[in-house]
């Protein structure tokens, strides 16, 4: 997927100004969970809950937004070869720093053994079969799955307890480590019960809030590496901007072909070279993960119980009997509570398939079509991209030229279809004529070069959350029209020897590793063909397609490696069932790369008496793309109650503000702090690059924590070590 990093970084800033995590400090201790001592933070019973005001609340879901759609990079960890050696941490060496955090003072373990980290969390690393389809899993290699909880502010034995949810950012390759150390606190005001009014004591519900590494991601172990070193990295991705993505022209089409091809290939060598005693390619598919996933249920199922019983030992009246049913786990019936984003949905429909019986609350926001993904196809995403353009359009004339850059386009009859035209011509004009940029007053200047495809990219990311870059890209776009390069290449800044801004991993691998395994061999699929499924994507979208096609292009070079004694575990299909509780499918009206009618057809074809909810005025990618509280409730109502719209099965939801007219304020702040973090990037040295697409996104989520307004900064311990 497609790293969106413009928003992410804004919207972590506006996070950092708007929320207050109350973190506490912690040291890397080690002990069992029976042994936990946590504190329960007293909820109010006298119906005065906090209720947020409705800027501060829609920052909150915004800089959620912001881990959501990243790829996972920023908390990656471990090279196969020792992973113990090059853990990333925090930015210090010692435990003064109440966000240090050493991932390999963990043991692995088979029950869930949580020790304080990253200040108000809780991390473990849960030990599985690396083949639980193996006879000899009991004994054989295993996999540590990277494990980090947030506690719920009620104690288990509360009635108000409402148990786990899990949380997947999407990708695939996405990592819930890092998502959930920046997110988990906008994501509690979401779920849980503690902002609304009128609610009666059984639908009041706290909850535990639990994200994790999937196999070959981040801080879980074994992990896919890929292009390892830097330099190579970096001198890969310069070529892929000499190259081009415009696969339209014969000529492009076959160079970027063969880099993509070879791509996978280099993935798939490296990873059989990086093996020890077995092909842990085998085992990064999805059902392996839906599989993981079942076992962390148990094992808080298991944590949970070991939790009450110390707190009602010496107990024998009514109230601690009730809290001790409550909360005994019976290994094999845990119930799975889920949001999943993005890539996140497929791992929920996949679990709904094969453990219909165990699905409790389980939202899948922004819904991907399970059929066209699990077949490697990826032609069921880009249906409704363009309309988010007519959108931008019907806003910005509604908002006029005060408050929308280029609102004149429309003239006096304010025509949007020609504001449209507009739009479109200011883009595709920079295939014959790219904009060039030279500032020699710039701190390292250097010339620059704006593209077509450069455009396009950033016009894509902005696309995934429209309410905060409406008019940023009106702005934009007048720039373009001008001539002016330098509101995109303003902030570049040459590559230096070593890389800085480069991590210590390559972020693309995992998911390409894990997509390409997922949709099985695919290394027979000649040109033509390719083309036919191109011009399938062209017919969507007339930008976005050529972008779109080279996902799928690695995969073309990626056998997926085979267990010497079966087959990979794949699940194909078919998807579907009737589940224990249904399910919440929940979806922008205009969503660039999942669209609506994904969601509409997962609840009417594959799994009974799910509902939907459609933010019916709304664009970007899932329902946290342009905040609406009216979806905040919708979803917090039913992790409460498990209603997904009455006998509808339907929930409609407006957008709660207009990016261009209403909530000005915090939609100046928006711009202003989108440009001052370029600012502050390039005071510490770390800008944009010489990439807008993966090198961008890889680069900006490393640095995304400088100290500064961004946050405190991290870095790598290695041979090779990044230092601030």
């Amino acid at each position: 997927m497609i790293l969106l990093i413009f928003a992410s970084l804004f919207a972590l800033f506006l996070w950092r100004v708007h929320v207050r995590n109350g973190r506490q400090g912690y040291g890397p201790l080690h002990f069992p969970a029976e042994k936990e001592d946590i504190v329960a933070v007293e909820v109010r019973k006298d119906g005065q809950r906090r209720r947020n005001a409705l800027p501060a609340f829609i920052f909150a879901v915004a800089c959620w937004l912001a881990m959501v759609v990243v790829m996972g990079t920023v908390f990656d960890s471990w090279p196969f070869q020792n992973q113990d050696e090059w853990i990333l941490t925090r930015p210090y060496e010692n435990g003064d720093d109440p966000n240090y955090f050493d991932w390999s003072q963990v043991v692995p373990s088979a029950k869930l053994e949580l020790v304080p980290c990253y200040a108000s969390h809780q991390c473990a690393r849960l030990e599985v079969p690396l083949d639980w389809n193996s006879t000899a899993s009991a004994g054989g290699p295993k996999a540590a799955i990277a494990i980090i909880k947030k506690p719920a502010i009620v104690e288990v034995t509360d009635p108000r307890y409402g148990g786990a949810v899990l949380t997947n950012p999407g990708g695939p390759g996405g990592s819930g480590v890092g998502f959930h150390l920046y997110g988990a606190d906008s994501m509690r005001q979401i779920i849980d019960t503690q902002s609304r009014a009128n609610v009666s004591e059984d639908e009041e519900k706290y909850f535990d809030l639990i994200s994790f590494d999937p196999r070959g991601v981040g801080n879980t172990f074994p992990k896919v590496i890929g292009l390892e070193d830097p330099m190579v990295r970096a001198q890969w991705l310069m070529e892929r901007v000499a190259v081009g993505q415009s696969v339209a022209d014969p000529a492009i089409f076959n160079k970027v072909w063969s880099r993509q091809k070879l791509y996978g290939q280099a993935i798939e060598t490296l990873m059989l070279e990086n093996k020890q005693e077995w092909q842990m390619g085998s085992f990064i598919t999805t059902a392996f993960v839906v599989r993981d996933m079942v076992e962390i249920i148990e094992a808080h199922g298991r944590w949970r119980e070991a939790r009450a019983f110390n707190l009602l030992q010496g107990r024998f009246d009514d109230e601690a009997k009730a809290a001790w049913n409550r909360t005994r786990w019976t290994p094999g019936e845990e119930m799975l509570n889920y949001w999943g984003i993005s890539y996140g949905t497929i791992l929920g429909q996949t679990f709904a398939s094969l453990q219909p019986h165990r699905v409790g609350r389980v939202v899948l926001d922004g819904v991907v079509d399970a059929n066209d993904y699990s077949n490697g196809a990826w032609q069921k995403n880009l249906q409704d991209t363009d309309a988010i353009t007519r959108v931008f359009a019907e806003r910005c004339v509604t908002a006029g030229p005060e408050r929308c850059a280029i609102a004149h386009w429309a003239g006096p009859q304010k025509d949007i279809a020609m504001l449209i035209a507009l739009v479109q011509n200011t883009i595709n004009n920079l295939k014959d004529n790219p904009l060039t940029y030279f500032d020699p007053e710039s701190p390292a200047p250097f010339p620059g070069i704006l593209t077509y495809d450069e455009a396009v990219v950033v016009l894509f990311i902005f696309y995934y959350s429209p309410g905060q870059t409406f008019r940023i890209i009106a702005d934009l776009l007048k720039s373009l029209e001008a001539g002016d390069a330098k509101a995109l290449l303003g902030f570049r800044q040459p590559l230096t020897c070593p890389p800085p801004a480069l991590p210590m991993f390559d972020p693309e691998a995992p998911g390409v590793a894990i997509r390409c395994t997922d949709a099985g061999s695919q290394t027979n699929m000649t040109k033509s063909v390719f083309r036919k499924h191109i011009e399938t994507l062209r017919s969507q979208t007339p930008f976005f397609w050529e972008y779109w096609s080279t996902l799928r292009m690695p995969c073309h070079g990626f056998e997926p490696p085979q267990p010497e004694d079966h087959d990979v575990w794949r699940f194909t299909g078919p998807f579907g069932a009737e589940t224990a509780n249904p399910i919440l499918l929940a979806s922008q009206r205009y969503d660039p790369v999942t669209p609506l009618r994904n969601a509409e057809y997962a609840a009417d074809h594959l799994f009974p008496g799910a509902g939907v909810l459609n933010v019916v005025d709304g664009a970007g990618h899932s329902t946290l793309g342009w905040p609406s509280l009216c979806a905040v409730e919708a979803i917090r109502n039913y992790f409460a109650t498990g209603d997904v719209g009455g006998s509808s099965k339907r929930i409609e939801c407006k957008v709660s503000f207009d990016p261009f007219e209403d909530n000005e304020e915090m939609q100046t702040e928006a711009v202003l702090a989108a440009k001052n973090l370029g600012e502050k990037l390039n005071e510490e040295g770390w800008g944009l690059g010489h990439r807008l697409e993966s090198d961008l996104g890889q680069r900006l989520l490393a640095r995304s924590r400088v100290r500064s307004s961004l946050g405190e900064g991290i870095r790598y311990r290695g041979p090779d070590e990044l230092r601030e």
